[in-house]
């Protein structure tokens, strides 16, 4: 047996491909501390919480968890916390600190875009053409190998696991017209059609199982700071009428650039697990290629026209949530390899059977 399916074959867990209770993870500082160890007791006032201070274009790892963790609870259950402190008020205020802080911070780096209403598709695509920094996908089919991959995926399943729920909590705030049947078109895709077993978080389970992942839930544990802030950020987005047009923004420019990277996961995926392991791991990403070509357009033309046609005053809005996006993405993809060409691993500590070294002593203190 290669060294690659005995890879596969030793460690991959048997899993019944549904969403799990997220475990609560490790502080990383003073206030993911206090705040964990309140979550654990029932509902009450957050009190005596250590001071936020969130320096501009940094990203904090305790604030960073503590938001992520506070954001899951609208999603699915955490162990050991009750539901009911979604509800609390010092819970929401806490939140929206949080948000706000993250929200101005990425606001200050990436500019105030401007374009005519009319335009709007013009601009999502310049942005995309300008964007710079290398492309993760690139290197993942050209130098990526199982270690490489099984991270990746441990990395996205913080947002697979639960693929196109954040964005549909933009469907009651449209008004009925083009861009809500746009986006439910996209949305009902995303959950499967008629068969809610080929949903993408489900196939995206499959694919952490045939790796030897448990599909479940995401190890938060050893997920770092950017990877945490690709997801805080839709979050944010999704929870907030306000920014309602940098959502359906976010969900463009997703579907836009969607196409070839995936379709470089798929073959990375089938060069380095051979065989019926390979298919089945890469099929996530093959039902990407062959829906995401169609959903670029509708997004497009039909989801972003159809909200800027009847709110000309939110393609702004449009242009932060694209703006941003791009912006934690290139984030993650740096991190992923100022790891991975060092031949350390991207996550906070390696994989079991990993060949990828841990991160030295210290990275993610210089890192915050």
């Amino acid at each position: 047996m290669g060294r690659r399916a005995a890879c596969a074959a030793r460690f991959r867990m048997v899993t019944n491909g549904q969403q799990g209770q997220v475990e609560l993870p490790s502080p990383r500082g003073p206030l993911s501390a206090h705040v964990f160890a309140v979550l654990q007791g029932p509902p009450d006032g957050l009190r005596r919480l250590p001071e936020i201070h969130h320096v501009a274009g940094a990203l904090d790892e305790d604030e960073q968890l503590c938001l992520y963790l506070l954001q899951e609870l609208s999603f699915r259950s955490v162990d050991g916390v009750d539901p009911g402190w979604e509800d609390a008020p010092s819970f929401l205020v806490l939140r929206a600190a949080l948000e706000r802080a993250m929200e101005h911070a990425l606001r200050l780096e990436v500019g105030h875009g401007r374009c005519p209403p009319e335009d709007i598709a013009g601009a999502l695509r310049e942005l995309i053409s300008a964007a710079e920094g290398p492309s993760l996908s690139t290197w993942m089919v050209e130098q990526g190998t199982i270690d490489h991959v099984r991270e990746f995926v441990a990395h996205r399943a913080a947002y697979q696991l639960k693929e196109a729920d954040p964005h549909s909590f933009a469907i009651p705030r449209l008004a009925p017209g083009r861009a809500k049947a746009a986006l439910l078109t996209i949305q009902l895709d995303e959950y499967g059609g008629s068969v809610p077993s080929e949903s993408h978080a489900s196939l995206f389970a499959v694919t952490m199982e045939t790796l030897g992942l448990d599909g479940t839930a995401p190890d938060l544990d050893r997920i770092p700071v950017t990877t945490l802030a690709t997801n805080t950020f839709l979050n944010r987005l999704g929870r907030s009428r306000r920014l309602l047009g940098a959502c359906l923004g976010h969900l463009a420019v997703f579907e836009m650039t969607s196409v070839e990277p995936m379709a470089r996961y798929a073959a990375t995926l089938r060069r380095a697990l051979a065989g019926a392991d390979g298919t089945r791991a890469a099929r996530f990403f093959d039902v990407h290629v062959a829906a995401d070509g169609y959903h670029e357009r509708i997004a497009i033309d039909e989801m972003v026209g159809g909200l800027v046609e009847q709110h000309p005053e939110l393609a702004p809005e449009v242009l932060f949530g694209a703006a941003g996006l791009m912006q934690v993405e290139q984030a993650f993809t740096d991190h992923l390899l100022s790891c991975w060409d060092q031949g350390c691993s991207s996550l906070r500590r390696p994989l079991p059977g990993s060949d990828l070294r841990p991160v030295p002593a210290g990275f993610y203190a210089r890192a915050s």
